[in-house]
């Protein structure tokens, strides 16, 4: 391929995307105010006008972590409470989450499918749902697509020996969020365990034979990541296996 044609291909993904992004805005801001909230929706913005300390302490009596009532907080002190106020934070939420699908797709299987993917993500009327509900789902999604995307970045520069540092930093914050946005999201945790696992595992044939990636150490590097994403949850640990273990709580 030459240098014109790749430079050309560039900028036909590049304008390609920005079409979709521009969908994707359309899409979930669009009636974004056209119901009233709703009872969930209601504890969102209640949560959200306390002060971060006081959103700590609700939250732990809730079987939501805080960590998005706090991102709610700040943005109501800019934006208001209206509908579509603080509906808007999961919106642009969403722009973001078909960007992110479109930087896993292209990391795993080229450009093209990158952009098929953020295509189908735009229009899913599912993710436009939720990304008009002021609700903490579509942070969860971006938290987990983001740790994805680090897994797949951290794992192309492993083959490629590379500096994996930024990926695993990227990663343990992510999935460290996640587990301050969602309980749910030690299932997500799991599965990106299990993926590494499994590449590290498909990888020892090669190492054995001296070429990299070493699988003993990013199985080292890998545990380490996973013991700070622990670390980083452990103020919030106990809290979270006693909402989980007994609600609903009785009355």
């Amino acid at each position: 391929m030459t240098e014109r044609h790749a430079r050309r291909e560039r900028l036909l993904t590049a304008g390609l995307l920005i079409l979709l992004l521009l969908l994707t805005t359309g899409l979930r801001f669009y009636r974004l105010d056209a119901q009233s909230l709703w009872n969930d929706e209601g504890t969102s913005v209640a949560l959200a006008q306390r002060d971060l300390a006081t959103i700590t302490r609700d939250s732990a009596r809730d079987i939501h972590p805080p960590l998005y009532y706090w991102l709610l907080s700040g943005w109501v002190r800019f934006s208001g409470t209206g509908e579509a106020a603080v509906r808007s934070l999961s919106a642009m939420l969403g722009i973001v989450l078909v960007a992110l699908t479109y930087a896993l797709g292209r990391l795993v299987a080229g450009r093209w499918i990158g952009l098929a993917a953020a295509f189908l993500a735009a229009i899913n009327p599912f993710q436009v749902y939720y990304a008009q509900e002021a609700r903490m789902y579509m942070l969860l999604a971006v938290l987990t697509t983001g740790a994805m995307v680090s897994l797949a970045v951290l794992v192309d520069r492993a083959s490629r020996s590379k500096s994996t540092l930024p990926a695993y930093v990227a990663l343990v914050l992510l999935e460290a969020a996640g587990l301050y946005t969602h309980y749910s999201s030690v299932f997500v945790i799991a599965a990106l365990n299990l993926a590494y696992l499994l590449w590290l595992a498909l990888t020892w044939r090669a190492a054995t034979r001296g070429n990299p990636p070493r699988p003993v150490r990013g199985l080292i590097y890998w545990v380490l990541s996973q013991v700070c994403v622990v670390l980083l949850y452990l103020p919030w640990l106990p809290t979270a296996i006693r909402q989980v273990t007994s609600w609903p709580s009785p009355a």
